[in-house]
C-alpha cells in the first residue's frame, strides 16, 4: 500500500494551504468517494481485495452510525478494528463537540475515538482526515505543525485488531467494516473451516470479547446473512447479541457485493433467534412439493469416465423453456436425475430481471446435472408440477422475496425451498 502515500501527501499539502478556510473550508480530496477512486487508480484490485481494502462511503458511514442502539456522546468510546482511512471514525466524531483550541478538540476525539488497520499508510490517512474535520468544523490551528496534531491521534494506530482484543473490552461503541476477504484464520472458529469470509471473524471477535451493553453497528457482507455456510455462525451471533438488521443494497458503485448493517447490543440473545436473519414463509413453499439439492457434477474435478449420460450446464440452457437433452453427453460416475425436473441457476443477484432463471428439464434417461445448478424434482404431480413451478419462479412475487431473503450471487438450496408455493 506504499503507493498510498501520495495520496496523504496531497492532504498534507491541502492541510497547510489555503484551501481550508475554518468553518467553511472544504478540502477536494478528502470525501471518502475521492479517497476510493484514487486508491483504485493507484493499487492493483487484486492487491485491494486480498487486503480487504474497501473503503466505507460517505452515506453508508451516516447510517452505520446513526444506527447505534444508543447515541455517541463525549463520554463515549468508539472503537473501529479495521478503519481504512476512517470513514466510519469521522461519522463518529460528527457527534462530539468541538472546541475552539484545535488542540483541545482533538485531546477529546483521540479519547473517544480508536481505531487499528494494518497498514500504516491508512492510519495516516485517518488521522489527517480527522485533523480536517475538526478544522471544517472550527476548531483553529493553535503552534503545533502537523506532524505534531497528527501524534496527539495517538488511538489511531497500525495493529492487528485480532491479536490486540484487550482493547475491545473499553469500548461503548464499535463500528465496523471489517474485510470481506476469504482468508484462513489464525484461530479456527468453532463454526467453520478452511477460508472463511474474514468479516465473520471480526463480528464474532469484538461481540465476544465487548462488555455488556455495548453498541455494535457493523457493515456486513449479505453472505453472512443468507449464505448456508454461515449458518452455525448466525447461531453464534444470536446468542449473544441481540440485534436487527438493515439491507443496504450495494456497497458502491464499483463494488457489486451487497451488504446489510446490522446492529444491536451486546450480552443478550437475539429476541427472535429463528427469523432475526432470514424472512421466513409461514404458508405452503416449493420445499413442499420439490426435492431440492445442488447439481452434483464438478466438471473441472469429475473425471470424463464411467457411463455415459446426458449432460447438463448452465450455459446451454435456454431460460423459461421445456428441453429434451439430445446432443449434451458426457461420461460421469456422478448421481443422475431422472426427468422431469426444473434445473435453476445457482449464480444469481439482485440486479438480474430474474432471480431463479429456470428451464423444465424433460425426458426418459436420467442425466448428470452440473453443480452451478440447483435441482428441483417434483414429490408428485410430475410435469404438470414442474410447469407451475416454472410460472412462480417467473413471476415478480418471487423476485421480491429472493431480493429480501439472500442478495449474495449464489441462490441457495434453503433460499429456493422457501420460495412461496400459491395453488
Amino acid at each position: 500500500m506504499k503507493a498510498f502515500s501520495s495520496v496523504n501527501d496531497e492532504i498534507r499539502v491541502a492541510l497547510i494551504s489555503s484551501e481550508v478556510r475554518g468553518i467553511n473550508g472544504s478540502c477536494h480530496i478528502i470525501s471518502a468517494e475521492d479517497i476510493d477512486k484514487k486508491v483504485r487508480d493507484l493499487i492493483p484490485i487484486e492487491d485491494l481485495r486480498t487486503a480487504g481494502a474497501f473503503f466505507t462511503g460517505d452515506t453508508l458511514a451516516d447510517k452505520a452510525i446513526g444506527n447505534f442502539p444508543k447515541q455517541i456522546q463525549a463520554n463515549s468510546v468508539c472503537f473501529d478494528p479495521a478503519c481504512g482511512v476512517g470513514n466510519l471514525l469521522i461519522s463518529a466524531s460528527k457527534c462530539l463537540p468541538v472546541f475552539p483550541s484545535l488542540d483541545e478538540t482533538i485531546e477529546l476525539w483521540n479519547q473517544c475515538l480508536i481505531g487499528f488497520d494494518l497498514h500504516q499508510e491508512f492510519v495516516e490517512c485517518t488521522k489527517l482526515r480527522l485533523i480536517h474535520e475538526a478544522i471544517s468544523r472550527g476548531a483553529k490551528k493553535a503552534n503545533k505543525s502537523l506532524d505534531q496534531l497528527e501524534v496527539l491521534f495517538d488511538n489511531i494506530e497500525k495493529k492487528d485488531a485480532l491479536n490486540n482484543l484487550q482493547v475491545v473490552a473499553r469500548a461503548t461503541h464499535l463500528l465496523l467494516n471489517p474485510p470481506f476477504s476469504l482468508k484462513i484464520p489464525n484461530r479456527p472458529p468453532s463454526w467453520g473451516s478452511g477460508k472463511v469470509n474474514m468479516a465473520a471473524v471480526f463480528l464474532e471477535e469484538m461481540v465476544r470479547n465487548a462488555s455488556c451493553g455495548t453498541s455494535v453497528s457493523a457493515i456486513l457482507p449479505d453472505v453472512l446473512r443468507s449464505g448456508s455456510r454461515y449458518s452455525k455462525w448466525r447461531k453464534v451471533i444470536s446468542s449473544s447479541l441481540d440485534f436487527s438488521f438493515e439491507i443496504s443494497g450495494k456497497f458502491d458503485q464499483r463494488t457489486d457485493i451487497d451488504v446489510i448493517n446490522v446492529y444491536g447490543s451486546v450480552g443478550k440473545p437475539c429476541a427472535e433467534p429463528r427469523n432475526c436473519w432470514l424472512n421466513t414463509v409461514n404458508g405452503d413453499s416449493v420445499g413442499n412439493h420439490f426435492k431440492a439439492s445442488v447439481g452434483p457434477l464438478v466438471a473441472y474435478r469429475d473425471k470424463e469416465e464411467g457411463q455415459e449420460s446426458p449432460y447438463i450446464y448452465p450455459g446451454m440452457l435456454d431460460k423459461w423453456s421445456e428441453s429434451y437433452i439430445e446432443n449434451s453427453w458426457r461420461k460421469t460416475r456422478s448421481k443422475l436425475t431422472l426427468p422431469p425436473f426444473v434445473a435453476v441457476n445457482r449464480t444469481s443477484g439482485p440486479r438480474d430481471n430474474f432471480r431463479a432463471a429456470a428451464t423444465i428439464i424433460k425426458g426418459t434417461k436420467p442425466v448428470a446435472v452440473e453443480n452451478h445448478l440447483i435441482i428441483l424434482s417434483p414429490k408428485k404431480g410430475g410435469l404438470a408440477s414442474c410447469r407451475k413451478l416454472l410460472r412462480i419462479l417467473k413471476s415478480s412475487e418471487t423476485n421480491s422475496f429472493l431480493n429480501e431473503r439472500i442478495r449474495c450471487r449464489h441462490l441457495t438450496v434453503d433460499s429456493v425451498k422457501n420460495i412461496p408455493w400459491e395453488e
